[in-house]
């Protein structure tokens, strides 16, 4: 064989892929390592939040039977009329007309103080299997729900399965909506990030996207699109970069739909919208100016952008439910925590100081009817890990970038709860998750911190943290999932060893098969994306930022 030939030979076999990794790189067209790690970790968050989706029974997240009865009674153009209602907790309710099996999804209430939980929630020991069967019958019924005043966008959209499906597969539907609907919205925050940001950014969105996180994305819940809505929100905006040459149409298309998404995914989200644009300004203000200031056009789209957002909101919440259906309650609310009187500040001080440690693990997650965790190990870890994130750039930035990120915290993991408890709920019912969507932005500001850090060294000591926090999280999430089903197959608290244990002893209760494929699909496909990101991310930091300042 000739020479010519030989190296003709030699040639194609080093060009041609080699692995799955590599083919798929070919696949995603020759794309820069930005892209490629960006778009595995959204794949990594859809995948996590559909095997969330899988495992978990029907109705077995906070409020979800609800929410499942609105999705349904908003898709057919139904938005309730409030009436009065034997209900143990609420006079009045929303009503709607939905079909049977939708209704047979909300168990009665146990007792005349119990909130109508499923027949497992609220006790780790119960297994899932008291629950009743879910009906497949399309009969329309009236039905009433705690869901009312509501933006009904999400609920529109995760609603659209149950028009061509009904029973359990319907459910399963509306979950992998709701995740994909996460995963796109985190997603389009990564596309407004500057390339010079956006694998750092990327790798944060791991650590920030806790357990609860993908828990909440893969449930009929409209507090996972807020979280990351607002998620993608802050990873757009704190990863801009002043001098980003890219045409700003794209990016301010997409900053504007955020910005809905955000202030219409719950009532009085607006706020968080607010809460988020303050954060971003705090941690990324001279960028945030720069790139504007540049862009005067692109300035007051975004202006008017947000304005819009922000008042469509407050004018939605009082058009959401027509009120001519209203009728005068025939008795006083009954006495329960749900509508126990709003403490003053000095009470909610206390509250919050009392709840402090239980609120910051239950960021990490607090499953199901908030009855059970992920395994401490994972807890302690995840925890351990965001603050080492944290502490890394507060030792090493500049003392006012410090000054900035404490300021983000101290808004997120205290004043948030404490004005809401303040003013829209009792300290009783108040939940982390409510204040989840901020909370993630610690990490997400840390990371862009770090990667502007003016030192070489620091950065690559930031750099080697992140990425070796990023590649373990996924392994965290499984074991979460896995601490979870066997909490509904078998009860009781989760450990580290509960995959394991779930071939070997007695369930009484497992998803549907398809679920439960889908569910070890998902699990697998979760590791093996850590694996990719080990292949896209390189060990050096400036090959990653270009240089100093995150800068190209």
């Amino acid at each position: 064989m000739s020479t010519a030939r030989q190296s003709h030979l030699s040639h194609a076999t080093e060009s041609r892929p080699k692995g799955v990794i590599l083919r798929l790189r070919r696949l995603l067209g020759d794309a820069n390592r930005s892209t490629v790690v960006s778009t595995t970790v959204v794949a990594y968050l859809f995948v996590a939040s559909v095997a969330w989706a899988m495992i978990t029974p029907i109705g077995g997240v906070p409020d979800e039977p609800a929410h499942i009865t609105y999705s349904a009674a908003v898709v057919r153009g139904d938005l309730g009329a409030m009436a009065a209602v034997n209900h143990p907790v609420y006079p009045q309710l929303a009503v709607v007309t939905v079909p049977e099996w939708v209704a047979s999804i909300t168990d009665p209430p146990r007792s005349i103080d119990a909130f109508p939980y499923p027949c497992y929630g609220g006790a780790v020991t119960i297994t899932a299997d008291c629950a009743p069967q879910v009906s497949a019958s399309t009969t329309q019924t009236h039905v009433p729900t705690t869901v009312n005043r509501y933006p009904p966008v999400y609920y529109w959209l995760v609603g659209l399965p149950t028009l061509v499906m009904a029973g359990e597969p319907a459910v399963y539907a509306m979950r992998i909506v709701s995740a994909a609907l996460a995963a796109a919205v985190v997603a389009m925050g990564l596309a407004i990030a500057s390339p010079a940001r956006r694998t750092w950014l990327a790798l944060g969105t791991v650590v920030a996207a806790t357990p609860m996180v993908t828990h909440l994305a893969g449930s009929v819940n409209p507090s996972g699109l807020e979280i990351a809505s607002a998620l993608g929100l802050g990873i757009g905006l704190m990863g801009l970069v002043g001098t980003d040459e890219r045409r700003p149409r794209v990016p301010v298309a997409l900053m504007v739909a955020l910005a809905f998404f955000v202030a219409w995914a719950r009532p009085r989200t607006h706020l968080t919208l607010i809460a988020v644009i303050g954060a971003s300004i705090l941690i990324n203000a001279r960028e945030i100016l720069g790139w504007l200031r540049r862009r005067v056009v692109v300035s007051v789209v975004v202006g008017v952008g947000v304005a819009a957002a922000i008042g469509s909101a407050l004018t939605l919440r009082t058009v959401a439910t027509p009120i001519s259906g209203v009728v005068a309650a025939p008795s006083p609310p009954v006495e329960s925590v749900l509508n126990a009187p709003i403490l003053g500040v000095h009470e909610n001080l206390h509250e919050l100081e009392r709840r402090f440690v239980d609120w910051g693990t239950d960021l990490i997650g607090r499953f199901g009817w908030l009855d059970h965790s992920p395994p401490v190990a994972v807890t302690i870890a995840w925890l351990l890990a965001a603050s080492v994130l944290v502490i890394v750039a507060l030792v090493r930035a500049p003392r006012r970038e410090g000054t900035e990120l404490l300021t983000v915290m101290a808004g997120a993991i205290v004043l948030a709860p404490l004005f809401v408890i303040s003013k829209t709920l009792n300290a009783f019912v108040y939940q982390a998750r409510y204040h989840l969507a901020l909370a993630t932005l610690i990490v997400i500001g840390a990371t862009v911190m770090l990667s502007r850090l003016p030192r070489r060294e620091d950065r690559q000591l930031g750099w080697s943290t992140l990425r070796w926090f990023a590649l373990l999280a996924p392994v965290a999430t499984v074991l979460s999932i896995l601490g979870s089903l066997h909490r509904y197959s078998v009860g009781g608290d989760a450990h580290i060893t509960d995959g394991l244990s779930l071939l070997f002893v007695s369930r009484t209760w497992m998803p549907p098969w398809p679920a439960v494929l889908i569910a070890t699909t998902m699990g697998i496909s979760a590791l093996w994306l850590a694996k990719l990101l080990v292949a896209g991310t390189a060990s050096s930091a400036d090959s990653v930022t270009g240089g100093a300042h995150g800068l190209p």
